[in-house]
């Protein structure tokens, strides 16, 4: 077994080199990762390298099995430079998970660094995301029992995540994965690189006696351009709303298949915007509220486009809506998902 050092580094890390990675050079990225049984060292424990679950710009996602027992994790890896430090921010969260036992969010294990040029972190490993499993059926949509449901659970991880004093601004189905315990299933919430502190009470403070800050331009897009809120395609600052404004978009395409703006050419940041608000009035809400409970859902985006930066998310009125959906559509919360044996509803529409 080969411990991975650093064979690439004095090559990769020269001036033209580092340009050359901070440009998306994704061969030379993949020149750097580790191998398939390399052997990496943790600040507490090693871990074998097992298979690549994703893989990103600057980094991926493996699974690893910690050397002393054969337990497996998932071990996150970025570029020292990439400047953005996505991982510090991601082992914050993890590390606040850890200490304070949250229930949505996977705990850290470890973290440590490899070659001198890439930083890690190992946490819980999780099964498929909601991403992977909508697109095992046909209609790539979830039965209205499962989606209504699923927005429970992921809204329950958002919350932990606004109450821990961050917001994620980057709320999508691949984000949210589900793990099977005990015959149960929980989701959970993953991927914090974009995460940002917001802390309210210090905000409120701040902004009271200049409310024109309150919608503040930033410099850069956050997000991803399907799910973004509005406020992040204006280049605003985000809040808590706009975790959950995504969070909507992202139900909805659960409920239909699809977005409006699903099928926007290279993903063009005006079109989408220019979708979204034009399907989030009142004449065209309908259509993109097609195979879901209309009359809660509209309350809910009512109730968003009344928040500002500075709002106080009330959870409890959201929750109160969908349970008042799963009351009205009489569904046994009980029953197994759509992906799990047993679900009799979708048999026929689960890709063979």
């Amino acid at each position: 077994m080969k411990v991975y050092e650093s064979a690439f580094f004095r090559l990769y890390m020269s001036s033209e080199n580092r340009d050359s990675l901070e440009s998306e050079d994704s061969d030379s990225v993949s020149n750097l990762l580790p191998k398939i049984n390399n052997l990496v060292n943790g600040e507490k424990n090693a871990y074998v390298v097992g298979r690549l679950i994703s893989r990103g710009k600057f980094g991926g996602v493996y699974e690893v099995l910690r050397r002393k027992d054969g337990k497996k994790f998932a071990l996150k890896l970025e570029l020292l430079i990439y400047k953005n430090n996505c991982i510090h921010v991601e082992y914050k969260l993890l590390k606040l998970s850890l200490k304070n036992d949250l229930k949505r969010i996977p705990k850290l294990v470890d973290r440590g660094n490899i070659a001198g040029h890439f930083k890690f972190v190992v946490m819980d490993l999780l099964d498929q995301n909601l991403s992977e499993l909508r697109h095992q059926f046909v209609e790539l949509r979830f039965s209205t029992s499962t989606a209504l449901r699923l927005a429970l659970e992921t809204l329950e991880c958002i919350e932990e995540v606004h109450q821990n004093n961050f917001i994620h601004r980057d709320i999508k189905p691949s984000n949210f994965v589900i793990k099977k315990q005990n015959n149960k299933v929980y989701v959970y919430i993953i991927d914090f690189g974009l995460c940002k502190a917001y802390n309210r009470e210090k905000f409120v403070q701040e902004y009271s006696n200049d409310p024109e800050k309150v919608d503040r331009k930033t410099t850069h897009f956050n997000g991803t351009i399907r799910y973004a809120s509005l406020a992040a395609h204006n280049f605003q600052d985000q809040s808590p709303k706009d975790d959950i404004e995504s969070w909507m978009y992202m139900i909805i395409e659960m409920m239909n298949g699809n977005l409006p703006w699903g099928t926007c050419v290279q993903n063009d940041k005006q079109q989408v915007l220019e979708l979204k608000m034009k399907y989030r009035h009142q004449e065209h809400i309908g259509h993109l509220l097609k195979n879901c409970p209309k009359t809660e859902f509209f309350r809910i985006f009512d109730y968003l486009s009344k928040l500002n930066f500075l709002s106080q998310i009330d959870y409890s009125y959201i929750r109160g809506l969908l349970n008042l959906a799963i009351k009205n559509n009489n569904i046994n919360i009980d029953e197994p998902y759509d992906w799990e044996e047993g679900s009799e509803s979708w048999k026929a529409s689960y890709k063979s």
